[in-house]
């Protein structure tokens, strides 16, 4: 509550009891990270930068959820300040989706109830990234043997919405991801507004984590000022690279490398391969034939033929048809002594 009463409401609000002021997150189960430490999972690789356990004073997850910072500011940008991705109006930040699976699941682990987790992105895109990474996350958790008993079967339970849809709900915990990232320092609409902010500060009862830029964030006055005070009650955690790859995760979404990914190939290209044939090399139709039987060299369209035609007209070498007819009365009507009987009487 206090970022919110220092910077929205001027210091008006009070707690209504001391149990509230006091309030901390309850662990059921406090050795329930050492689920997602590699020393305690043998089929998977230790490397240099494995959290040698929760009590190391560089594992960021004992850090982040630990009960007694109320409030914590996980800063990105020593990973990277470019971290957004842009699709038109779209926006979302791939490695801020990764880490709040990653916090999800050691809150399940924990013993924290999957009811009283919310996560809150301010844009729909995002959103739907965590939808995702989450889903991914509890199937792989369904099919791991090295997962926590009790982290499978709540994930899917956890509570996902923007700002808007949070209004007047709160929860244990609460995951706020900012998502912008970028050298630009471009905030965006959605986080300036002051409402929205106000909403995604004010839904945790005992921990707030937020996940964020420090250096975009800063480009706004009271983002600014929120993470000034964080800085000054020691809640940032500057997280890096080798922090993240210290823990072992079931989860579906990869920290991004950074390069660009190539274009898709197009359906169409992928089913037209051959060149198009050259005007030159097709075939030419017969000409007109004239009253004399001579053949009109003047180009026409590409007649259609049948099969068959084809079958009833064989070529011969030659490009003048087998039968040629003379225009007229009496070529006309020799051997059609109907047709014969109709002219003479119409005549």
């Amino acid at each position: 509550m206090l970022l919110s009463n220092t910077f929205i409401y001027s210091g008006r609000l009070k707690c209504g009891t001391p149990a509230v002021a006091s309030r901390q997150l309850a662990l059921p189960n406090p050795s329930g990270l050492s689920a997602h430490h590699n020393k305690l999972q043998p089929l998977r690789p230790v490397g240099d930068s494995a959290c040698i356990g929760s009590n190391s004073p560089g594992c960021w997850l004992k850090r982040s959820l630990s009960p007694s910072a109320p409030v914590v500011f996980i800063n990105t940008d020593r990973i990277s300040t470019q971290l957004e991705t842009q699709a038109g109006p779209r926006v979302s930040n791939t490695l801020e989706a990764r880490l709040v699976t990653q916090l999800a699941l050691s809150l399940l682990s924990l013993g924290v109830s999957a009811s009283e987790i919310g996560v809150i992105a301010l844009y729909r895109s995002q959103l739907a990234l965590l939808r995702t990474s989450l889903s991914s996350a509890h199937t792989q958790t369904q099919c791991s043997k090295l997962a926590a008993p009790a982290t499978g079967a709540n994930i899917a339970a956890v509570e996902l919405h923007t700002a808007d849809k949070f209004q007047g709900r709160d929860k244990e915990v609460v995951l706020v991801s900012c998502v912008r990232s970028n050298d630009n320092g471009v905030v965006g609409d959605l986080l300036k507004d002051r409402r929205r902010v106000n909403v995604a500060l004010t839904r945790a009862r005992s921990k707030l984590i937020i996940l964020g830029s420090e250096k975009t964030l800063s480009e706004n006055d009271l983002l600014r000022d929120i993470v000034a005070l964080c800085r000054e009650k020691e809640w940032v955690l500057d997280i890096t690279q080798d922090m993240i790859d210290g823990h072992t995760f079931n989860e579906g979404l990869t920290q991004p490398t950074g390069k660009t990914p190539s274009k898709p190939r197009s359906h169409f290209a992928a089913m037209s391969k051959s060149p198009t044939p050259s005007p030159t090399k097709k075939r030419k139709a017969l000409g007109d034939i004239t009253a004399g039987g001579q053949v009109n060299t003047r180009p026409h369209k590409r007649s259609r033929k049948t099969p068959t035609d084809s079958a009833k007209k064989p070529r011969t070498g030659s490009k003048t048809p087998a039968k040629v007819f003379n225009a007229g009365r009496r070529g006309i009507l020799d051997g059609r002594p109907v047709l014969q009987n109709i002219f003479n009487e119409a005549v």
